[in-house]
């Protein structure tokens, strides 16, 4: 039986569209809607309707949108992976989805403190984290 993805999901509309920039091979899944997605330096746009997934490339950043009212977006790791963070921020204008491995993810100051270990449980025991834009 397939496990269900599990990752951070996010509600868009066709304006403003968000950027995703992936350092851990994730890939999107439309729960909702339709998605419009276009990686930077592609040729070619994608349009995904609910339940379709795309690949989203090592080090390149991908644009997403609804392509009508809205969509539903899962944004989800590869499940072998542990210690996934996921930022959403404000960045020169546009929002910015960036998926990151690793303990190094984590700044210096919480490195050991009680901050720190309360974020990293939180991390591991979170299935789905949400966001709308």
């Amino acid at each position: 039986m397939m496990q269900p993805l599990q990752g951070f999901t996010v509600t868009l509309r066709s304006e403003p569209c968000i950027a995703i920039e992936d350092a851990v091979g994730c890939v999107a899944q439309v729960l909702a809607g339709q998605a419009w997605i276009t990686a930077e330096g592609a040729p070619q746009d994608v349009v995904i309707g609910p339940g379709a997934t795309v690949p989203l490339q090592l080090g390149v950043r991908f644009n997403v949108s609804a392509l009508h009212d809205f969509a539903t977006v899962l944004v989800a790791a590869p499940g072998h992976l542990i210690d996934v963070g996921y930022s959403f921020q404000k960045r020169d204008g546009m929002r910015v989805l960036t998926v990151t491995s690793g303990i190094s993810r984590l700044p210096a100051a919480l490195s050991g403190s009680p901050a720190a270990i309360a974020a990293f449980a939180r991390r591991c025991f979170a299935i789905t984290r949400t966001a709308t834009v």
